[in-house]
């Protein structure tokens, strides 16, 4: 096992530390609770109060779903995105707050960008992301800067996944302030696109708090509110529709991914990383393509 699995299982063993305190301070006392939400507020109010030390959080940042007879909490310890399993009764929480998933994922290097990327006069990158996925932001904000370097030698697309429940409503994996969050940056798209990159970089900032600092971002890079409302209101549903067909069609499941030419990539999460990855779909690559990017900004290799 290597050293940063080590690491990862002394996390784990914290978690299952809380795993057990929990059962223990709670069995037996009859908790009966009637939703989710209420089961999730009591669990962290208890993982504050006795298991965490002063100055450390946990906080929920999303809606609890049921997954597999479970309620699965969306929450962040130490400014780190989790999920909390407890059961319905309120008594038990069944899994470390560490997936396994993310542990392998983390050891694994990037691989390069696949030798059956169809190669063309002007590539065509789309990265699919979720507002509030902290993975999908980071990655925007290595993405952006190689985009903008490119211009007009390579398409960009940044698509958004959400599930269309098929009747003007949405649901996403961090609750309905990420689908709000996807409308608004769709609507910033059509009516403000030279200021979308510089508005996605804002809010991305504080990611967890679209609904609250969005209008401040908006303000910040000169666009106006009122227009983005307008169209959130009236054609937003629509815009965020046809965004996730693309993601429907290809599969598209984890924030970020990387398609290039329509066939899915892996790159390396920096700046050169994305570079190298654009540059092998050209017919004849441009001279940004021989120049070294900062690789000093790159991000962690998880995805929500």
């Amino acid at each position: 096992m290597t050293e940063k699995k080590l690491n990862k299982w002394k996390i784990s063993t914290f978690a299952i530390l809380i795993i057990f305190v929990f059962v223990t301070a709670t069995s037996g006392c009859g908790l009966s609770f009637k939703t989710g939400n209420m089961v999730a507020k009591d669990a962290i109010e208890f993982i504050n109060m006795e298991i965490l030390q002063e100055g450390t959080q946990a906080e929920i940042t999303g809606d609890v779903i049921t997954e597999g007879g479970l309620y699965k909490v969306p929450v962040t310890l130490n400014g780190a995105p989790q999920f909390l399993y407890i059961t319905k009764s309120g008594e038990y929480l069944v899994q470390p707050l560490v997936e396994l998933k993310e542990v392998e994922q983390e050891d694994k290097p990037e691989p390069p960008a696949p030798a059956n990327v169809p190669k063309t006069d002007k590539p065509v990158l789309d990265l699919y992301v979720m507002s509030q996925c902290p993975y999908g932001t980071q990655a925007e904000e290595i993405t952006f800067p190689v985009v903008e370097l490119f211009g007009d030698d390579i398409e960009f697309n940044l698509r958004f996944i959400a599930n269309d429940n098929g009747d003007g409503t949405f649901s996403s994996l961090h609750g309905q302030p990420e689908v709000d969050g996807n409308i608004r940056q769709l609507c910033v798209e059509k009516n403000y696109p030279e200021k979308y990159f510089d508005y996605l970089l804002c809010v991305a900032e504080d990611y967890r708090n679209l609904d609250t600092i969005w209008g401040t971002c908006a303000e910040q890079v000169g666009i106006d509110a009122t227009i983005i409302l307008d169209c959130f209101n009236n054609e937003g549903s629509d815009l965020l529709s046809e965004n996730v067909v693309y993601a429907d069609e290809n599969g598209v499941g984890g924030s970020p991914t990387f398609f290039l030419n329509g066939v899915k990539i892996s790159p390396a999460r920096t700046q050169d990383g994305i570079k190298t990855a654009i540059c092998s779909g050209f017919n004849n690559a441009p001279g940004i393509c021989d120049e070294v990017l900062d690789d000093t900004q790159g991000t962690a290799s998880g995805s929500c």
